[in-house]
């Protein structure tokens, strides 16, 4: 399946209609960014937006789920995984306290987070927008929503992986070989480099 981006003429559609997914102290403990609840966060809004429309049926005038990036949100910060510090300049991770990652093993992070940030924050908004149309098709939203779970979850393998090898010698090897293995979403997605959605 073949997915096309039409963010900057659909930016107001999507903002008028989207829930706040604000962000609470207790996802900023000590000035941080908790990354973990977050992005429970993010699963458990689309998840109870997928109920509502269940129970009670579609509804134009209900807010959709907003579409956020994650590590556009921690640019210039820190975002914590596991008990880890990232440090985010400029959309990137450019370390992780407490773990020497080699550049290769940093690439290799930023590479697989930067795409699966830009899948779950793509899924999201086509989703939302797939709703707005009035001859909707419900197989390629549930394939969005499929990705958008897969994209936020593997994110979440990522960064649980990294906490589980950074206690064991030579980290960073052990890092990149991992980080390697785990496959993005099924699915082309064609969106611009750095791909931001225009929805805030």
């Amino acid at each position: 399946m073949l997915l096309h981006t039409s963010c900057n003429s659909n930016k107001n559609l999507i903002a008028q209609n989207s829930i706040d997914l604000s962000l609470p102290e207790k996802f900023k403990p000590a000035g941080k960014l908790d990354g973990d609840q977050l992005i429970e966060a993010m699963l458990t809004q689309r998840f109870m937006f997928n109920k509502m429309l269940i129970k009670n049926g579609f509804d134009p005038q209900k807010q959709y789920p907003r579409v956020i990036s994650i590590l556009d949100i921690a640019t210039a910060g820190t975002i914590s995984f596991n008990g880890f510090d990232y440090i985010i300049r400029q959309n990137k991770i450019v370390g992780v306290k407490g773990i020497k990652l080699s550049l290769f093993a940093l690439t290799t992070l930023n590479g697989k987070m930067m795409k699966l940030d830009q899948i779950q924050q793509y899924c999201s908004e086509q989703a939302n927008l797939a709703y707005q149309v009035k001859k909707r098709n419900l197989e390629t939203i549930k394939a969005l929503d499929r990705q958008y779970f897969a994209a936020l979850r593997s994110m979440r393998k990522i960064t649980s992986s990294i906490a589980t090898l950074a206690r064991k010698p030579n980290p960073s090897v052990s890092i990149e070989i991992v980080i390697a293995k785990i496959k993005l979403p099924d699915g082309k997605f064609e969106f611009k480099r750095n791909y931001v959605a225009d929805a805030e």
